[in-house]
Protein backbone atom coordinates (compact mmCIF):
# COMPACT_ATOMS: atom_id res chain seq x y z
CA UNK A 1 0.00 0.00 0.00
CA UNK A 2 1.29 3.35 -0.91
CA UNK A 3 2.11 5.91 1.73
CA UNK A 4 0.88 9.93 1.37
CA UNK A 5 2.65 12.85 2.62
CA UNK A 6 0.31 15.69 3.04
CA UNK A 7 0.19 19.43 4.82
CA UNK A 8 -2.57 21.36 5.33
CA UNK A 9 -1.98 25.05 5.52
CA UNK A 10 -4.25 26.36 8.36
CA UNK A 11 -7.50 28.40 8.03
CA UNK A 12 -5.68 32.02 7.28
CA UNK A 13 -4.48 30.64 4.24
CA UNK A 14 -7.50 28.53 2.67
CA UNK A 15 -6.81 25.17 4.89
CA UNK A 16 -5.63 24.20 1.48
CA UNK A 17 -4.16 20.55 1.63
CA UNK A 18 -0.91 19.55 -0.12
CA UNK A 19 0.17 15.67 -1.21
CA UNK A 20 2.28 13.50 -2.68
CA UNK A 21 3.16 9.96 -2.97
CA UNK A 22 7.05 10.90 -1.37
CA UNK A 23 8.77 13.57 0.94
CA UNK A 24 10.62 14.49 -2.69
CA UNK A 25 7.47 15.27 -4.64
CA UNK A 26 5.76 17.29 -1.53
CA UNK A 27 8.76 19.62 -1.59
CA UNK A 28 7.62 19.66 -4.93
CA UNK A 29 4.42 20.51 -4.91
CA UNK A 30 5.39 23.28 -1.79
CA UNK A 31 7.93 24.97 -3.70
CA UNK A 32 5.39 25.03 -6.72
CA UNK A 33 2.90 26.05 -4.30
CA UNK A 34 5.39 29.45 -2.73
CA UNK A 35 7.18 30.25 -5.96
CA UNK A 36 5.96 28.34 -8.95
CA UNK A 37 4.88 31.37 -10.69
CA UNK A 38 7.82 33.29 -10.55
CA UNK A 39 9.61 34.14 -14.10
CA UNK A 40 12.91 35.85 -12.79
CA UNK A 41 15.69 34.14 -14.31
CA UNK A 42 18.37 35.25 -11.60
CA UNK A 43 16.15 33.45 -8.82
CA UNK A 44 17.02 29.76 -8.18
CA UNK A 45 13.72 28.77 -7.45
CA UNK A 46 12.52 28.51 -10.70
CA UNK A 47 15.35 26.52 -11.71
CA UNK A 48 15.81 24.06 -8.81
CA UNK A 49 11.80 23.55 -9.54
CA UNK A 50 12.24 23.31 -13.31
CA UNK A 51 15.16 20.39 -12.70
CA UNK A 52 13.91 18.25 -9.78
CA UNK A 53 15.66 19.44 -7.04
CA UNK A 54 12.64 20.14 -4.99
CA UNK A 55 14.53 19.75 -1.63
CA UNK A 56 16.97 22.25 -2.25
CA UNK A 57 13.81 24.74 -3.24
CA UNK A 58 12.23 24.12 0.31
CA UNK A 59 15.22 25.03 1.78
CA UNK A 60 16.69 27.55 0.18
CA UNK A 61 12.74 29.02 0.77
CA UNK A 62 13.06 28.45 3.97
CA UNK A 63 16.18 30.41 4.39
CA UNK A 64 14.60 33.66 2.55
CA UNK A 65 11.50 34.39 3.63
CA UNK A 66 8.35 33.32 5.93
CA UNK A 67 6.30 30.69 3.05
CA UNK A 68 3.09 29.06 5.30
CA UNK A 69 3.20 25.88 3.04
CA UNK A 70 7.29 25.48 3.81
CA UNK A 71 6.69 26.46 7.45
CA UNK A 72 3.76 23.60 7.48
CA UNK A 73 6.13 21.06 5.99
CA UNK A 74 8.97 21.43 8.07
CA UNK A 75 6.74 21.18 11.17
CA UNK A 76 5.71 17.98 9.84
CA UNK A 77 8.02 16.33 8.27
CA UNK A 78 11.35 18.47 9.49
CA UNK A 79 13.32 15.05 10.44
CA UNK A 80 12.85 14.16 6.86
CA UNK A 81 14.63 17.33 5.20
CA UNK A 82 18.24 17.83 7.45
CA UNK A 83 20.15 20.25 6.20
CA UNK A 84 22.82 17.66 4.54
CA UNK A 85 20.35 15.88 2.56
CA UNK A 86 18.86 19.47 1.31
CA UNK A 87 22.67 20.60 0.66
CA UNK A 88 23.66 17.70 -1.15
CA UNK A 89 20.44 18.53 -3.41
CA UNK A 90 21.17 22.07 -4.04
CA UNK A 91 25.38 21.11 -4.58
CA UNK A 92 23.56 18.37 -7.19
CA UNK A 93 21.58 21.25 -8.61
CA UNK A 94 24.56 23.72 -8.82
CA UNK A 95 26.85 21.20 -10.38
CA UNK A 96 24.23 21.05 -13.04
CA UNK A 97 23.02 24.32 -13.50
CA UNK A 98 26.58 26.16 -13.07
CA UNK A 99 28.34 25.09 -16.33
CA UNK A 100 25.11 26.91 -18.26
CA UNK A 101 24.93 29.88 -16.22
CA UNK A 102 26.54 33.36 -15.97
CA UNK A 103 26.79 36.92 -13.84
CA UNK A 104 25.16 39.93 -15.47
CA UNK A 105 28.51 42.18 -16.22
CA UNK A 106 26.10 44.72 -14.93
CA UNK A 107 24.82 44.10 -11.45
CA UNK A 108 27.04 40.57 -11.10
CA UNK A 109 23.52 38.50 -10.21
CA UNK A 110 23.67 34.79 -11.45
CA UNK A 111 21.38 34.19 -14.62
CA UNK A 112 20.48 30.43 -14.69
CA UNK A 113 20.97 29.58 -18.29
CA UNK A 114 19.01 26.10 -19.52
CA UNK A 115 21.18 22.82 -18.68
CA UNK A 116 18.33 20.53 -20.55
CA UNK A 117 19.30 22.34 -23.72
CA UNK A 118 22.59 23.25 -23.10
CA UNK A 119 22.23 27.09 -23.67
CA UNK A 120 23.14 30.37 -21.92
CA UNK A 121 20.52 32.90 -20.61
CA UNK A 122 19.62 34.48 -23.89
CA UNK A 123 17.32 37.30 -22.35
CA UNK A 124 17.78 39.97 -20.38
CA UNK A 125 19.06 39.87 -16.80
CA UNK A 126 15.78 39.27 -14.34
CA UNK A 127 17.32 41.57 -11.43
CA UNK A 128 18.76 44.40 -13.75
CA UNK A 129 17.18 43.88 -16.82
CA UNK A 130 20.65 44.11 -18.40
CA UNK A 131 21.10 42.22 -21.75
CA UNK A 132 22.90 38.97 -21.34
CA UNK A 133 22.95 38.00 -25.13
CA UNK A 134 26.64 37.80 -27.11
CA UNK A 135 25.68 41.39 -29.02
CA UNK A 136 25.34 42.87 -25.18
CA UNK A 137 28.50 41.32 -24.69
CA UNK A 138 30.41 42.58 -27.71
CA UNK A 139 29.34 46.39 -26.78
CA UNK A 140 31.00 45.98 -23.38
CA UNK A 141 34.16 44.41 -24.91
CA UNK A 142 34.61 47.00 -27.70
CA UNK A 143 34.20 50.10 -25.94
CA UNK A 144 36.89 48.68 -23.15
CA UNK A 145 39.08 47.80 -25.70
CA UNK A 146 38.67 51.49 -27.30
CA UNK A 147 38.74 52.79 -23.65
CA UNK A 148 42.13 51.05 -23.35
CA UNK A 149 43.34 51.86 -26.74
CA UNK A 150 43.40 55.77 -25.82
CA UNK A 151 44.73 55.41 -22.74
CA UNK A 152 47.57 53.61 -24.20
CA UNK A 153 48.06 56.47 -27.25
CA UNK A 154 49.87 59.57 -25.97
CA UNK A 155 49.36 63.16 -27.59
CA UNK A 156 52.91 64.11 -28.90
CA UNK A 157 53.69 67.88 -30.28
CA UNK A 158 55.86 69.17 -33.02
CA UNK A 159 58.56 69.48 -30.46
CA UNK A 160 58.36 65.77 -29.75
CA UNK A 161 56.94 65.76 -25.94
CA UNK A 162 53.93 64.05 -24.98
CA UNK A 163 50.86 66.19 -23.76
CA UNK A 164 49.17 63.44 -21.87
CA UNK A 165 47.16 60.21 -22.63
CA UNK A 166 44.34 59.92 -25.66
CA UNK A 167 41.58 59.53 -23.46
CA UNK A 168 42.36 63.00 -21.49
CA UNK A 169 40.96 64.32 -24.94
CA UNK A 170 39.44 62.13 -27.40
CA UNK A 171 36.48 59.06 -26.85
CA UNK A 172 35.28 56.73 -29.20
CA UNK A 173 33.43 59.10 -31.26
CA UNK A 174 36.81 60.66 -32.76
CA UNK A 175 38.55 57.61 -33.86
CA UNK A 176 38.28 57.57 -38.06
CA UNK A 177 35.51 55.72 -38.95
CA UNK A 178 37.81 53.07 -40.84
CA UNK A 179 39.65 51.98 -37.78
CA UNK A 180 36.79 52.10 -35.47
CA UNK A 181 35.20 49.62 -37.77
CA UNK A 182 38.16 47.20 -38.14
CA UNK A 183 38.75 47.86 -34.62
CA UNK A 184 34.86 46.91 -33.93
CA UNK A 185 35.20 43.95 -36.11
CA UNK A 186 38.17 42.51 -34.60
CA UNK A 187 36.41 42.69 -31.37
CA UNK A 188 33.25 40.86 -32.84
CA UNK A 189 35.04 38.12 -34.40
CA UNK A 190 37.04 37.73 -30.82
CA UNK A 191 34.35 37.38 -29.20
CA UNK A 192 32.15 35.30 -31.54
CA UNK A 193 34.42 32.26 -32.07
CA UNK A 194 35.27 32.23 -28.18
CA UNK A 195 31.84 32.58 -26.77
CA UNK A 196 31.03 28.83 -25.68
CA UNK A 197 34.37 30.40 -22.91
CA UNK A 198 33.06 33.85 -22.79
CA UNK A 199 29.94 33.01 -21.75
CA UNK A 200 30.75 31.80 -18.45
CA UNK A 201 32.18 35.30 -17.66
CA UNK A 202 30.01 38.06 -18.42
CA UNK A 203 30.27 40.01 -15.73
CA UNK A 204 34.07 40.43 -16.62
CA UNK A 205 33.26 41.74 -20.17
CA UNK A 206 35.12 45.52 -19.44
CA UNK A 207 37.83 43.57 -18.32
CA UNK A 208 38.20 41.10 -20.45
CA UNK A 209 38.17 43.73 -22.99
CA UNK A 210 41.54 45.45 -21.44
CA UNK A 211 43.02 41.93 -21.45
CA UNK A 212 42.59 41.28 -25.00
CA UNK A 213 44.00 44.57 -25.79
CA UNK A 214 47.00 43.95 -23.91
CA UNK A 215 47.43 40.76 -25.88
CA UNK A 216 46.83 41.44 -28.89
CA UNK A 217 49.43 44.45 -28.04
CA UNK A 218 51.79 41.15 -27.93
CA UNK A 219 52.28 41.93 -24.30
CA UNK A 220 53.28 39.52 -21.84
CA UNK A 221 49.86 39.78 -19.51
CA UNK A 222 46.27 38.85 -20.12
CA UNK A 223 42.74 36.91 -18.82
CA UNK A 224 44.24 34.91 -15.94
CA UNK A 225 43.09 37.47 -13.30
CA UNK A 226 39.51 37.40 -14.94
CA UNK A 227 39.17 33.58 -16.20
CA UNK A 228 40.33 29.95 -15.17
CA UNK A 229 43.95 29.06 -16.46
CA UNK A 230 42.28 26.49 -19.12
CA UNK A 231 39.98 29.18 -20.56
CA UNK A 232 43.17 31.95 -19.53
CA UNK A 233 45.51 29.70 -21.85
CA UNK A 234 42.95 29.49 -24.88
CA UNK A 235 41.99 33.04 -24.75
CA UNK A 236 46.08 34.07 -24.82
CA UNK A 237 46.70 32.30 -27.99
CA UNK A 238 43.69 32.95 -30.12
CA UNK A 239 44.42 37.20 -28.81
CA UNK A 240 47.68 36.95 -29.66
CA UNK A 241 46.96 36.28 -33.59
CA UNK A 242 45.42 39.55 -33.48
CA UNK A 243 47.37 43.00 -34.31
CA UNK A 244 44.81 45.79 -33.32
CA UNK A 245 45.53 49.24 -35.48
CA UNK A 246 47.49 51.62 -33.94
CA UNK A 247 46.05 55.38 -33.13
CA UNK A 248 47.96 58.66 -33.54
CA UNK A 249 47.39 61.17 -31.72
CA UNK A 250 49.11 64.71 -32.03
CA UNK A 251 49.07 68.58 -31.84
CA UNK A 252 48.95 69.93 -35.55
CA UNK A 253 50.29 72.99 -37.02
CA UNK A 254 47.44 74.90 -36.23
CA UNK A 255 48.08 74.08 -32.75
CA UNK A 256 44.35 71.72 -32.87
CA UNK A 257 44.32 68.57 -31.47
CA UNK A 258 43.76 65.06 -34.17
CA UNK A 259 43.53 61.56 -33.47
CA UNK A 260 43.99 59.49 -36.81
Amino acid sequence: MSRTFRITLDEVFGGETLEASSIRELCGEVARYEHGQCQDNSCEIPSMIEHGHYLAAVHALAGASEFPAVDALYAKYAKSLTIKRCDKDATEWWDFVSPFSVRCHDCGAIVYGDPVDETFPQNGCGSCWKPLDVESFIDTFRDSVIESLLWATLVWNAEGCDEGNAEDHFDASDIPSEKYDEIDGMCRSFVSENWETLGHYQREAHNLGHEYLVMAAHLDSGFYRYVSAEHGETLREMARADTLPELHAYVGDDGELYID
